[in-house]
């Protein structure tokens, strides 16, 4: 059994696709592929984070209370503040 090279399969594949849309002149300039790379990798990098963020950003759930909660203004601004500094803590914790 071969171990798998998900880099050279990826790398084949991208290959594969430049022939099939008649691309393959992106091989030739080194700009384009680092173009390529940085949009893909950006791409990748956005969807990291906000899988991130809809996995462990704590929300306040509507089981939690009953229908006589009143909330002030202070409370909501506070609220809003502290998941902004929850999704701030998982974006610095991707490392950006």
């Amino acid at each position: 059994m071969q171990p798998l090279n998900i880099v050279r399969d990826g790398y084949e594949n991208w290959i594969e696709l430049l022939k099939r849309t008649c691309k393959e002149d992106l091989l030739t300039d080194p700009y384009d592929v680092w173009t390529e790379a940085f949009h893909v990798g950006s791409m990748l990098e956005r969807r990291s984070v906000l899988h991130a963020i809809h996995t462990q950003i704590q929300l306040v759930r509507p089981e939690d209370f009953d229908d006589t909660l009143k909330v002030s203004v202070d409370d909501a601004k506070q609220l809003q503040v502290a998941m902004l500094k929850q999704i701030i803590r998982i974006i610095e914790a991707k490392g950006l």
